[in-house]
């Protein structure tokens, strides 16, 4: 009796790592999630990146705009963000289309 409910725990933990894995992985590859569509994304100059923030999520190209605006603080990225038209893939992580924007890659 205690072998079979001690294989049952063992099953059932291998089970749960495998799903947090899995989960884990999907959350840091988006694309798995959603299908890609290229969208052309403008920031004007003088735009702040509340803003761009804003924008980004009404465009369908973020989930969160809190996660956008920390991401900036934390990184600081606020004086790095430049004008110009990007295409942008709606696939992209947050992290990817900061990157993209602050390195000018239109």
């Amino acid at each position: 009796m205690k072998r079979e409910k001690f294989f049952f725990v063992f099953i059932l933990v291998l089970l749960l790592l495998l799903m947090t894995f899995w989960l884990f992985a999907l959350f840091k590859n988006p694309k798995a999630l959603r299908a890609e569509n290229n969208i052309v994304f403008s920031i004007e100059k003088g735009e702040n990146f509340i803003q761009i923030g804003s924008d980004l999520k009404k465009a369908g190209l973020i989930k969160s705009k809190a996660l956008f605006y920390f991401l900036v603080l934390t990184s600081g990225s606020s004086a790095k963000l430049l004008a110009g038209k990007y295409e942008l893939e709606s696939s992209m992580s947050t992290s990817e289309i900061l990157d993209k924007i602050t390195a000018g890659e239109t």
